[in-house]
């Protein structure tokens, strides 16, 4: 046999293989309309109970609620396993827990609870008044030297390094925050230990803030000094000039000064709670893919289902008669 005759062979073997597969599937065509016909009644009805069960479906949506905060005092940890240790007892149903001890007045609507951070890469790579980085920004590099800045960013200890986090609260029908959103909250506040540190850090910021208002005067002090001894200091306003360095530098440190103070006070605000409100939206639709298409879904898929279980009847009954025979 030459090459010829071979090739002859495989290209009669394929054209034979393919009319198998047209064949075959003109009979799979033929047998699945024979099958619609003989049981059309059942057919129309598994139609009609995909449409209403996919519009229920569609109509039937859940909500989550995004609760933006700040954990204080360095509780982010803390913060974590609360959330944790709150969804797990969501996913067990324990309606006691939640009624008695965290003050939930309806269990019902709440489905799950997590959190996720606000991604803030620059607030761990900004500057501070001397110039130096922090040390978030140092172990964010090295732990990105290998691997993609995304991925690092879902890594568990990465996501702890962010003060500012989203709570998100899924339910399965619209709460009002003084039912849910206030207890979860009071619940998130309610530590003795973090409840001491946070005395100690008011304590702390208020000493800050009247050290660097003392400082801040003790400059303008100097300042004013100077502006009196000049010679025309009751006419002109005092003019900073680029050879007196000691004057610029002190300039200079009152800006940073001043700056340090708004930051002060502005933190000092925050330190009310352990876990403080930011914002939160409440009662936003779960985004779902198949939202408002499973109406017409759920009957293609019924028809399908019955009609493979056809199919396999079918086959079953022949298979066991070819056995008998």
């Amino acid at each position: 046999m030459n090459q010829n005759q071979e090739q002859e062979i495989s290209l009669q073997s394929v054209g034979n293989l393919f009319n198998s597969v047209i064949k075959l599937f003109f009979r799979c065509v033929h047998k699945a309309f024979w099958l619609i016909k003989k049981y059309i009644v059942i057919f129309i009805l598994l139609l009609i109970a995909g449409v209403v069960w996919g519009y229920m479906k569609d109509k039937k949506s859940s909500y989550e609620n995004y609760v933006i905060v700040k954990s204080n005092f360095g509780s982010i940890d803390y913060f974590y396993d609360k959330i944790e240790f709150l969804n797990s007892r969501i996913k067990q149903g324990d309606v006691d827990f939640l009624t008695k001890t965290v003050g939930l007045k309806d269990t019902y609507a709440l489905l799950s609870i997590k959190t996720e951070p606000i991604n803030e890469v620059f607030e761990l790579t900004k500057i501070d008044f001397v110039n130096t980085y922090s040390r978030n920004y140092d172990v964010l590099r090295l732990l990105s030297d290998n691997s993609d800045i995304t991925k690092v960013m879902e890594e568990e200890p990465v996501k702890r390094m962010f003060e500012n986090q989203r709570i998100i609260i899924e339910t399965r029908e619209p709460v009002s925050y003084e039912a849910y959103i206030a207890p979860l909250l009071a619940f998130l506040n309610s530590s003795d230990y973090f409840a001491e540190m946070q005395k100690v850090y008011t304590q702390g910021q208020q000493l800050k803030i009247q050290q660097t208002q003392a400082l801040i005067e003790q400059i303008d002090s100097i300042l004013n000094s100077f502006g009196a001894t000049s010679d025309n200091a009751k006419n002109n306003p005092l003019v900073m000039y680029g050879g007196d360095s000691q004057l610029n530098d002190l300039a200079i440190t009152k800006g940073y000064q001043l700056a340090e103070l708004n930051k002060l006070k502005a933190d000092l605000l925050n330190f009310d709670s352990i876990i403080k409100e930011k914002n939160h939206s409440l009662n936003i639709v779960k985004a779902d893919f198949l939202k408002g298409k499973q109406k017409f879904i759920y009957p293609i898929v019924f028809f399908v289902l019955f009609l493979g279980l056809l199919f396999f009847v079918e086959a079953y009954k022949k298979y066991t008669s070819d056995l008998r025979n």
